[in-house]
């Protein structure tokens, strides 16, 4: 079942493993710096997302003030709208003399 264990087998098994304990170690530096890349990655998104985030709400802001604004300016216009359009009725309703001036000569 199992070989004799000879001074040649115990140096192949040795070589092996130290070959597979240092392919192991740099899969796992590999790994580490692409985790660690991704960490920065991942932080730079998150920065730039509460950035849009931030960008975001602004906008909303400035377009709740354009709404506000135009309401107040309708408003306005309707008004003016309101107070031009009664004189204009008053001066239809207002008669013009009849008589005209003849002045000295």
């Amino acid at each position: 079942m199992y070989k004799n264990i000879t001074p040649e087998l115990v140096t192949d098994f040795c070589e092996k493993t130290s070959n597979e304990i240092h392919m192991l170690r740099t899969t796992n530096e590999s790994l580490v710096n692409r985790i660690s890349a991704l960490e920065l990655k991942l932080e730079k998104f998150e920065n730039i997302k509460f950035r849009l985030d931030d960008m975001n709400e602004k906008v909303i802001l400035y377009e709740q003030k354009v709404s506000d604004l135009n309401k107040i300016m309708m408003k306005h216009f309707a008004y003016k709208a309101n107070i031009q359009q009664p004189a204009a009725q008053v001066q239809q309703q207002v008669p013009k003399p009849s008589f005209q001036f003849n002045p000295p000569a």
